[in-house]
């Protein structure tokens, strides 16, 4: 008990409690996003015991590089002390956010590639409900959405993710502030091409399906002229919805292998974010 007591005694208690809220507001918000974590599904009570779990593993390094003498004794305070608290949580809440958000553009082109191949086949206002998300997407959207979850998992994406969240903590210390001085024109460059990039590899991914039922409305179209009298439109319907099925589990081994480079690309994303939110003095 003298042992423990002695250890405690050698932190600030004020700077223990702000790098507890610090760094719970970080963790919080990745979580919030990460549906492999965390996500809609998942009752918060759960999202904050795990958060303090993740917490309680990277408090230890997380308060040697918090230098949070600069926030209690600062040189020259420009703002008041409870503004300087209130940004620092923004700071953190946006990091959190913005790497969630990074991972989670995986499972939004998952989504736009079932839309994709659902309105090709003719069963768009078909939705199904994705628990992990908490909204409704389409069928296929749906399934692409869990495949990829469980994917990702057996890749073991979510350590690497892990790691890199944790590594964040040394790069981005709680008491530092991003390069907003310099311009941070690369970092919101990224993220542009980011959605940008997300919708090309939506419609490669989606395009054997999309071409296939094409050449088929191409052709039922030239047998519509040959037989008018045939009301090929209702004809194509049921058959298209079941052309578009067949042709997705065809293409279903090139949906896997693009998705594990999408995947790669997506975590070196995450890396690069952390690399350009580094302070200068890092």
């Amino acid at each position: 008990m003298t042992e423990l007591l002695a250890l405690f005694s050698k932190y600030n208690t004020s700077e223990v409690v702000l790098a507890v809220g610090l760094m719970m507001s970080r963790i919080l918000g990745m979580i919030w996003l990460a549906p492999f974590i965390g996500g809609k599904l998942v009752p918060s009570q759960i999202k904050i015991g795990l958060s303090f779990v993740i917490g309680i593993l990277v408090y230890p390094f997380v308060l040697n590089e918090a230098n949070l003498d600069m926030v209690f004794r600062p040189q020259n305070a420009l703002y008041p002390f409870a503004a300087r608290i209130a940004g620092l949580i923004a700071k953190e809440v946006f990091v959190g956010v913005i790497l969630g958000f990074i991972i989670m553009t995986i499972w939004h082109g998952a989504e736009m590639i079932g839309r994709f191949v659902d309105t090709a086949r003719g069963s768009a206002m078909g939705t199904a409900l994705v628990p992990e998300s908490g909204k409704q997407a389409s069928v296929f959207g749906s399934l692409y959405f869990q495949v990829l979850l469980v994917f990702f998992l057996l890749l073991d994406g979510h350590l690497i993710f892990l790691n890199y969240f944790a590594q964040s903590y040394a790069l981005i210390p709680l008491a530092g502030v991003p390069p907003l001085e310099t311009g941070m024109w690369p970092f919101f460059d990224m993220m542009i091409r980011i959605t940008g990039n997300l919708f090309v590899a939506a419609i490669t991914l989606s395009a054997p399906v999309i071409i296939s039922i094409f050449i088929t409305d191409v052709c039922m179209g030239l047998f519509n002229k040959v037989a008018p009298q045939i009301n090929v439109l209702f004809l194509m319907m049921p058959f298209k919805a079941v052309l578009g099925v067949l042709f997705s589990m065809m293409a279903f081994y090139l949906f896997l292998d693009e998705s594990q480079k999408i995947m790669i690309v997506a975590l070196n994303k995450v890396w690069m974010a952390i690399r350009y939110l580094t302070p200068l003095q890092i």
